[in-house]
C-alpha cells in the first residue's frame, strides 16, 4: 500500500506535535522536544513523513546546508531522522520515502548522511557510497588555569541569542569539508548532550564547545568571525591536567599539526554520487551533523 507524502516545514505547526511524538518512538535515547520548544525549527529543515491516522509512522528529513568542500562553497542536503516505527518495520516504507525525497533535490547539489551501524547496507540501494572520514588529535601538555571561559546556558535567553547571533556568521571551522550557519543544529546538540559545555569568550566574540574524558580534552567546535588562538583557549576550559586533545572536525585552520589517528566509525558518512571530497583525511563537523 502506497502512502502519500506529507511535507511538514517550519510552517506546518499543526504537524510539528505529530513529528514530536514520533522521535522518540523510534530514537528512544532522544527527544527533539526542548530543542522546538526553543525554536529550532529552521526554515531550511522539513520533514518527510507517512501518516496513519494522527501519527507519523514513517519520515526522512532534509536540512538544507550551507557547505564548504575543499574551500568552495555550496549548497547541499544532509538526510536525517530516518526511520519507521517498531512494529511496521520491513514493509518498504521507508524505500518509499526515500525514493521519494531523492526525487525532490537537485542531484547536482551534495547530498549525504550519517548512519548508524544497523543500516549501513540500507543506503547503498540509493546511490549512497559509505566515505571514510578520521579521528584528528594531537599531544599537548595543559594545565588548567584559574581563569575560565565563560559557561552559558541553554535555559538562558540571552546566551541563546548570542550563540544564534556567531554560530550565523561564524567562518567556517575547516576549509576541507565543512559548513555555516548551523546554528539550528548546534541548538539540538546544546539541549540534548552538551549543555555544559559552550563556553564563550568576549574579547573574540567567540564560541568553543568542549568536553573533558579522562585525560582528553576534547574540542567539539569553534564558531568565531575571524581565527583565534586555540591553543590559548584549552587552559581555561581545562579542570585538571590534560595531555591529549582530539577535535570534533578537522583542524587544518586551528591545529594544522594534529594528525588523524584513526577512522571515525561512531556515525558512518554516506555521500551521494560524485561530491568531489577532500582525498585526504578529515571530519565533517560533528554538531553538523543530523
Amino acid at each position: 500500500m502506497t502512502r502519500n507524502v506529507v511535507v511538514i516545514d517550519a510552517h506546518r505547526v499543526e504537524l510539528h506535535e505529530a513529528f514530536m511524538r514520533y522521535a522518540p518512538r523510534v530514537f528512544p535515547s532522544i527527544t527533539f522536544r526542548r530543542w522546538y520548544e526553543l525554536g529550532g525549527w529552521h526554515p531550511g529543515y522539513r520533514a518527510f513523513a507517512l501518516f496513519e491516522g494522527d501519527d507519523i509512522v514513517a519520515n526522512v528529513s532534509l536540512q538544507r546546508m550551507n557547505l564548504v568542500v575543499r574551500g568552495q562553497r555550496v549548497i547541499g542536503w544532509q538526510f536525517g531522522a530516518v526511520g519507521v516505527l517498531p512494529e511496521l518495520r520491513g514493509r518498504g516504507l521507508q524505500q518509499q520515502l526515500m525514493w521519494d525525497v531523492l526525487k525532490r533535490i537537485d542531484q547536482r547539489e551534495l547530498a549525504f548522511l550519517f548512519a548508524n551501524e544497523d543500516v549501513l547496507d540500507f543506503y547503498p540501494k540509493f546511490g549512497f557510497k559509505r566515505v571514510t572520514e578520521w579521528l584528528f588529535g594531537v599531544d599537548a601538555d595543559i594545565a588548567p588555569t584559574t581563569s575560565s571561559l565563560r559557561r552559558l546556558s541553554v535555559d538562558s535567553t540571552e546566551d541563546r541569542a548570542l550563540v544564534a547571533r556567531i554560530a550565523a556568521s561564524a567562518q567556517p571551522v575547516t576549509e576541507r569539508f565543512g559548513a555555516t550557519d548551523y546554528g539550528g543544529i548546534l541548538l539540538w546538540y546544546w539541549t540534548q548532550f552538551h549543555k555544559d559545555d559552550v563556553y564563550y569568550h568576549a574579547g573574540d566574540d567567540a564560541l568553543v564547545v568542549a568536553e573533558e574524558d579522562l585525560e582528553v580534552l576534547r574540542v567539539l567546535d569553534v564558531f568565531a568571525p575571524r581565527p583565534i588562538d586555540l591553543a590559548a583557549y584549552l587552559p581555561q576550559l581545562a579542570t585538571r591536567p590534560t595531555q591529549h586533545v582530539e577535535f570534533g572536525f578537522t583542524p587544518d585552520r586551528y591545529w594544522p599539526r594534529a594528525q588523524p589517528l584513526h577512522e571515525y566509525l561512531e556515525s558512518p558518512l554516506f555521500v551521494l554520487g560524485n561530491a568531489g571530497l577532500p582525498s585526504g583525511p578529515f571530519k565533517f563537523p560533528v554538531l553538523a551533523q543530523t
